[in-house]
């Protein structure tokens, strides 16, 4: 079903300066109780079924579980549906950042100040479609259950409003959305890190595990029981391939997503070292310092975004 432009938007009940923010999202549904919107990024989570759907006048087949990307431009349509249920988040990218737009996502990033630069690149997913396919991605169940709860998290923060820091709660669980789907992403066109020196099966299974678990208790150990090898393998391969040890890969994915939440949410430093796998706020400070030169609440000094921190605040 399709619904308006305008309907792309929460409204702000609680603890907030704006009437609303540029987000929407329906979890759970059957294709065709879904109203989607109209000039929007879209985020649509196949969770069981498949279907058949119209994106700019050609037909795509999806089956579960995976997730479509699509930008502003690309008009979705279901046509059929067997058993389906999917989850759709539609936002703006003024959401993530307000000084993205549309128009930036589609320019040089080298023109962009950094902050800005860092974000508009989880957005390639959206815009950087060869002609005639849409951003499909296939999931493993595990990550199906990992964007189902992310999805679950913001929802429950947007609709339940409850406390002071409820909409930057919201956006940094999106965040972390999009970090993932960046690095699914990574696997045809789109890097943001994993750049192999050379093709290895063994390494590349060992960085999709460490992009779907650097928030848990993670070690070379716990890794080599899970790929079936040796410590001494898959360290050899993973430096090989990689140029980093594992420890050193597994740091610098946990460092990456907390800058981004960092520059772009007000939660706390605790938070955010527990989010992305730091067993305390010490060791995070340490291993954040190490790799900028500066500690996490400098760091958030000085590339917040400008404006953002007063909007989140009542009035």
């Amino acid at each position: 079903m399709q619904v308006g432009e305008d309907s792309i938007k929460t409204k702000v009940r609680r603890f907030h300066r704006a009437e609303y923010i540029s987000v929407i999202s329906q979890l759970n549904l059957k294709f065709s109780k879904v109203q989607i919107g109209g000039a929007s990024l879209k985020i649509l989570l196949m969770q069981t079924g498949s279907c058949v759907v119209t994106v700019c006048g050609t037909r795509h087949k999806l089956t579960s579980p995976s997730i479509v990307c699509l930008n502003e431009l690309e008009g979705l349509r279901l046509e059929t549906e067997q058993n389906t249920c999917v989850s759709l988040i539609e936002f703006h990218p003024s959401y993530v950042n307000k000084h993205l737009d549309y128009s930036l996502l589609r320019t040089d990033y080298s023109e962009l100040p950094v902050t800005t630069r860092q974000d508009a690149f989880l957005f390639k997913p959206f815009t950087e479609h060869i002609e005639g396919t849409v951003g499909y991605i296939h999931l493993s169940p595990f990550t199906l259950s990992v964007f189902e709860t992310l999805l679950r998290k913001h929802d429950f923060e947007t609709s339940a409003q409850s406390h002071r820091y409820w909409s930057c709660m919201a956006r940094s669980y999106l965040i972390e959305l999009l970090f993932k789907v960046v690095q699914l992403y990574s696997d045809s066109e789109v890097q943001i890190m994993d750049k192999l020196q050379n093709k290895d099966e063994l390494v590349e299974k060992a960085l999709c595990y460490l992009n779907e678990h650097y928030m848990e208790k993670l070690t070379l150990g716990v890794m080599c029981r899970e790929l079936g090898t040796n410590r001494t393998t898959l360290q050899e391969r993973f430096k090989a391939s990689t140029g980093d040890t594992f420890n050193q890969h597994l740091i610098k994915i946990r460092l990456q997503i907390a800058a981004l939440f960092l520059q772009d949410t007000s939660i706390s430093i605790y938070e955010i070292a527990t989010r992305t796998g730091f067993s305390d706020s010490s060791h995070f400070n340490k291993s954040f310092t190490k790799l900028h030169s500066v500690s996490p609440s400098t760091y958030r000094v000085q590339n917040r975004i400008a404006g953002s921190a007063s909007s989140e605040l009542s009035i």
